[in-house]
């Protein structure tokens, strides 16, 4: 009976020590989770060590940064002070040229405040062309606006919008049976030209290219038409090629400038046939897109004139007993030019560029992620969803 006893008093025993050791494992592991958070939180979290180093090392960065672009400024500067420049800012493409004497690989843009973003970090900063003051772009800024978007009907008439991107590069060539010139060109996709915003109406929102389109004929860059053959054809051809080569299923229907667009644009009277008055509202620094409709033309002997471009506007056709000659005066009437006389070739054809409209689809969302990006400015176009 003893030994029967003492058995089962040993079992006891090891049975309560066995529990015991189970709650103190169990207690170990929840302070060792404890510890093991209360560390990650202190090397990983807002306030914790690897991120106050990340932090300490972008601060360097910067101000390496800030340091590279005051030499820049520093030595732009200089090179006016030679000059004799005392009174004349630095502008990009001077601080850029420095900067990249450094080393450095930099986008640089703008006049007055210079925009200058260093490609290997994504840094951006602007510096004052003048006092030379240096901001850096906060990237919670840029964070915060991230996915947001507007509608494009709060665009203003004159927004830079950046639709090239979204174009699939397609080429056109003209047809001889419809333009009457003696050869066919060849236009193609221009996806660099940037676009302002024209009109924003009932008509819906309408950007128009900052440029001319022309072809990559070199005998003959400009649209080249001829006689009674170009004459009735011709905005066809216009409307055929600005289709073909800008319009894009999802973002908006391209069509060519017409007379129509420039008497909105300039409240003009869409009856008149008097180019003069139209000279008198866009030759003015103050009208509305003056910088993309005004331009020292080569084909024109006069500073200050309107680009060249055609008009697809339909007017009165000369008579049943015109020549070429006559068609060709009436060419005037459907393009902007300075003096008529100017554009009469030799062979009695003519030829202008070509200047795209695209009427934006409706659902069309401008990306607004970008902060700095509010259309104001060519290296501030704005970007569509």
């Amino acid at each position: 009976m003893k030994k029967y006893k003492t058995k089962t008093n040993q079992t006891k025993i090891l049975k309560g020590s066995r529990g015991i050791t189970l709650i103190a494992l169990v207690i170990t592991i929840i302070v060792l989770l404890i510890l093991a958070a209360i560390s990650i939180a202190t090397l990983t979290g807002d306030n914790g060590i690897l991120t106050k180093a990340q932090d300490a090392k972008n601060d360097t960065v910067v101000g390496e940064e800030k340091e590279q672009i005051k030499l820049a400024y520093d030595a732009s500067m200089a090179d006016n002070y030679e000059k004799g420049d005392y009174t004349t800012g630095v502008t990009s493409d001077k601080i850029g040229e420095h900067l990249r004497k450094q080393g450095q690989n930099v986008e640089v843009t703008g006049t007055g405040i210079i925009s200058i973003k260093f490609k290997n970090t994504e840094h951006e900063y602007t510096v004052d062309g003048k006092t030379g003051k240096i901001t850096k772009i906060e990237d919670d800024k840029q964070d915060e606006n991230l996915g947001k978007t507007m509608s494009i009907r709060e665009l203003k008439v004159g927004d830079y919008i950046k639709y090239g991107e979204k174009l699939t590069p397609e080429t056109y060539n003209t047809n001889i049976a419809e333009t009457g010139y003696e050869t066919s060109q060849t236009f193609e996709t221009d996806t660099e030209v940037l676009w302002q915003v024209i009109s924003n109406d009932e008509n819906g929102v309408q950007i128009v290219a900052v440029d001319n389109t022309f072809s990559n004929t070199e005998e003959m860059k400009g649209l080249s038409i001829k006689g009674e053959i170009g004459w009735n054809n011709i905005e066809k051809v216009l409307n055929d090629l600005c289709r073909k080569l800008y319009t894009s299923e999802n973002y908006g229907e391209a069509r060519s400038i017409k007379f129509e667009d420039l008497a909105t644009l300039y409240n003009l009277d869409s009856t008149i046939d008097d180019y003069d008055i139209i000279d008198e509202n866009i030759i003015n620094e103050s009208s509305p897109l003056y910088d993309i409709f005004i331009g020292n033309n080569e084909s024109a002997e006069k500073e200050n004139s309107l680009k060249w471009f055609w008009l697809a506007n339909s007017d009165s056709m000369p008579g049943p007993e015109a020549n070429d000659h006559d068609f060709l005066f009436a060419y005037f009437w459907t393009s902007t030019g300075v003096d008529k006389e100017e554009i009469y070739y030799g062979d009695n054809s003519c030829a202008n560029g070509v200047r795209p409209i695209v009427v934006l689809n409706s659902k069309v969302e401008v990306d607004i992620s970008d902060a700095s990006a509010d259309g104001s400015l060519p290296e501030k176009a704005y970007i569509l969803k």
